[in-house]
């Protein structure tokens, strides 16, 4: 199958179904704060991905390298080698409309992904990590995820200085917006992610939260 077809052209034709849109997490690191160590082999990630679809979730984001606070850079070869066991599956259309989502930093991985039946490449560091992720957003017609956060895992929690967190947080967004554009993704491609728990702290999560309009 050419997933290449299926991939939606905007967000708006995603968004636009008439029930709620459910995004489910998939870790398969030893390390994620949430079920990192669960889901390492073939069985137990494919056994996961059939619970989450029968739970609802319509969008599964899979994620290869953590990045909990103080997480170190998993390269790109390790997290293609966590992926590549499920992308087989994943490729063969087995799971029907459900959209799969990569999360990561590298355009390496972005790419083996999207090449593997994926249709979103979500980026934590939103383009800024490597400079050619944008590039692989576009060549891959990508629906992307970017997220506002500052420095790395390793550094993001010395990080959490702002005047006001929502209005920097919209001004920091509005310029990753613009580079995306500036670089060729499309702006009905782009879904933006505040980063909650990414260079803020709990009570600046929560003021994210409030002001989300």
């Amino acid at each position: 199958m050419n997933y290449s077809s299926v991939i939606p052209n905007s967000w708006h034709e995603v968004l636009s179904r008439k029930k709620p849109l459910v995004c489910a997490v998939l870790n398969i690191t030893p390390d994620s704060f949430s079920d990192g160590g669960k889901y390492l082999n073939e069985n137990s990630a494919i056994d996961q991905i059939n619970l989450l679809i029968d739970q609802g979730a319509q969008i599964i984001d899979v994620g290869a390298e953590s990045t909990r606070r103080n997480a170190s850079e998993v390269p790109a070869n390790e997290e293609i080698s966590r992926l590549n066991q499920i992308c087989k599956t994943i490729s063969s259309g087995v799971f029907g409309e459900v959209l799969f989502s990569v999360d990561t930093r590298h355009h390496e991985t972005a790419e083996f992904a999207m090449e593997s039946g994926f249709a979103i490449i979500n980026d934590v560091s939103a383009g800024n990590f490597d400079n050619k992720m944008f590039q692989t957003m576009v060549a891959k017609n990508a629906l992307v995820v970017l997220m506002h956060s500052r420095g790395t895992p390793e550094t993001m929690n010395k990080l959490c200085d702002y005047e006001n967190v929502v209005d920097d947080v919209c001004h920091e967004l509005e310029k990753t917006i613009s580079d995306a554009i500036t670089n060729g993704v499309r702006d009905e491609k782009i879904m933006i992610d505040p980063g909650i728990g990414f260079a803020k702290t709990p009570e600046q999560g929560l003021e994210l939260l409030d002001n989300i309009d």
